[in-house]
């Protein structure tokens, strides 16, 4: 009894797998004629085969032998990458690109580049021409003609002119009207200007801030959770430590990397925001 309990024992430790991985069971099809028909094999199980795919076929295997083994090792690496999805939704890989623009930059650039602050301006162009086109309005043309004759042998000729003394009307209303309009357009304009520097500041402060974080997971949360997950992995390889404890660190690993995407994403939120801001998309 005692051998036999030795014998047990040491055939478990030989095969005890030293490592386990989580991917999945998986039987390749057994035998020549499953493999020659894709599977199909469940009706036509004549021979030992059958226990795979049909055991009631073992009934017409009769003295047949069957010599079956089969070696299967699997891996896969993974390589996980950041796309957003750009123009036309393609695909597209993501990397992280700050922003070294200072503020000031920032909002000169979208001085020159906010469309509604240009359409502010133009206004104010176009109400300005209103008022030199009333100005003018307002003015009175000279008519001038001149009359000549000719009777007999006398010969006469007359200069004749006339023009409007505008005592009364001499289009005040509308000048009053296109100056009102001219004081209306400039505090649109330096409204459209208070709102797209409050625009500008309160997305480079998102961009400054989400940039932050992101920084500090890249100066070391990154790094440490990876080198504690793979020397948890090490030392669960080698019997050094326990599934729990390597599951921890598994576990605290893929969190910081989601806190990190989350990040990331915010990052890209904000960024937009800014190029918005901005009005355009290539940021300094």
């Amino acid at each position: 009894m005692r051998v036999r309990g030795l014998v047990v024992v040491v055939v478990a430790i030989t095969c005890a797998a030293p490592c386990a991985r989580a991917g999945g069971l998986y039987f390749s099809d057994r035998g020549v004629r499953p493999l020659a028909r894709g599977g199909a094999f469940v009706a036509g199980a004549d021979d030992m085969g059958a226990m795979w795919y049909n055991p009631a076929g073992l009934a017409d295997a009769q003295g047949t032998f069957l010599a079956d083994a089969s070696f299967m090792l699997f891996g896969a690496d993974f390589q996980r990458q950041d796309v957003v999805i750009g123009g036309g939704g393609a695909l597209q890989t993501y990397n992280y690109q700050p922003v070294h623009g200072d503020l000031d930059a920032l909002k000169m650039l979208a001085v020159n580049s906010r469309p509604d602050l240009a359409a502010a301006r133009q206004g104010i162009i176009a109400a300005r021409s209103q008022e030199s086109l009333a100005h003018a309005n307002g003015k009175r043309d000279l008519d001038v003609s001149f009359n000549y004759s000719h009777v007999a042998d006398i010969n006469s000729g007359a200069f004749f002119f006339n023009m409007q003394i505008p005592v009364f009307d001499r289009n005040q209303g509308e000048i009053a009207r296109t100056r009102a309009a001219i004081t209306q357009s400039q505090e649109l304009a330096a409204e459209a200007n208070e709102q797209v520097m409050s625009d500008v500041l309160s997305a480079y402060e998102s961009v400054h801030t989400n940039d932050q974080i992101i920084n500090l997971y890249r100066s070391g949360y990154l790094d440490q959770t990876t080198q504690s997950r793979d020397i948890s992995q090490y030392a669960y390889q080698r019997g050094a430590t326990s599934l729990l404890d390597f599951l921890d660190a598994q576990r605290s690993y893929r969190a910081n990397q989601l806190s990190y995407r989350q990040a990331l994403a915010n990052y890209m939120v904000a960024l937009e925001q800014l190029r918005e801001a901005v009005g355009t998309r290539s940021l300094p």
